[in-house]
């Protein structure tokens, strides 16, 4: 049988040991790492990451960008020529998640400076209409929304869709919410 194993080439570890032990052979060194292989696949790295940094350096990064610069802000105060009207100041109640808040607020409306005397007009001709489309806005929406920070953006766009059929379309430019505040009432 061990005849066979040395013709094969196949013998299990504890014989090559024993022959090792014994000094009948000379002992094969363990297998060599593939240095040519280890070589090439680093210079190719390096090329490679060669060329990554030389193409950085020749573009120098995204060109810059063409067109007019605006600036975004949030709480913009409006220009000189337009003007804050006082719409309404009071209070609404909210029972959308079974406790009853209670919010206290003033909404100011900018307007541009041809378009007062017609709000102004609507404002002393639709008082109850324009409380009562605030009222049922607070009403209807989540109180997550009544108290999302910054801004109350969905507070003011859904109050925006309520009030621009009454004081007509683009005559309000914005809506400002100066104080806003909510106690819980149980």
């Amino acid at each position: 049988m061990a005849a066979k194993e040395k013709e094969t080439g196949k013998e299990s570890r504890p014989e090559r040991q024993e022959r090792q032990e014994a000094g009948d052979e000379a002992v094969k060194p363990a297998r060599k790492l593939p240095m040519t292989q280890i070589f090439v696949a680093l210079g190719v790295l390096a090329m490679e990451a060669a060329t990554v940094g030389v193409m950085m350096w020749v573009n120098r990064g995204p060109a810059a960008a063409h067109g007019q610069a605006t600036r975004v802000e949030q709480n913009v105060p409006p220009p000189c020529e337009d003007v804050e009207e006082l719409i309404i100041e009071g209070k609404a109640a909210n029972t959308k998640r079974g406790a009853t808040y209670v919010y206290k607020f003033k909404i100011h409306a900018v307007l541009s400076k041809d378009d007062v005397a017609g709000v102004k007009g609507v404002l002393e001709k639709r008082k109850a209409t324009i409380d009562d489309s605030v009222r049922q806005v607070v009403a209807r929406l989540d109180p997550k929304d009544l108290d999302e920070e910054p801004g109350l953006v969905t507070f003011r766009r859904v109050l925006m869709a309520e009030m621009e059929p009454l004081f007509g379309a683009g005559k309000i430019k914005q809506l400002l919410v100066p104080e806003w505040g909510r106690v819980r009432v149980d």
